[in-house]
């Protein structure tokens, strides 16, 4: 949902996957993977909103951390239910406040 890309994408080949291309571009290019309509309204709320750039991003990559960690090979490495809802009511009350905030 994040990078608007399916798992079955023309560009996924020679052992390249949609998580293994989110995790090498995880924090230093992040908004190169994510879906351009995604970055497009993230920049469009970062402006009207005056919210810094760095603020948008932190959220962002919180969100694609969760994410990731939804993607481990084994079970135990992955987050659970709780820890994923936890995360992601941080995020969103993160986000909210920013947006109620400005």
């Amino acid at each position: 949902m994040l990078v608007g890309k399916r798992t079955t994408d023309a560009m996924f080949k020679d052992g390249l996957d949609i998580v293994s291309f989110v995790e090498s571009n995880f924090r230093h290019q992040i908004f190169q993977v994510l879906d351009p309509y995604l970055v497009d309204e993230l920049k469009d709320f970062a402006y009207r909103k005056m919210v810094s750039k760095n603020a948008v991003n932190q959220d962002v990559a919180s969100l694609v951390q969760v994410a990731l960690s939804c993607t481990c090979p084994l079970p135990s490495e992955r987050m659970n239910t709780k820890q994923i809802a936890i995360q992601m009511r941080a995020i969103k009350t993160s986000y909210l406040g920013r947006k109620a905030k400005y």
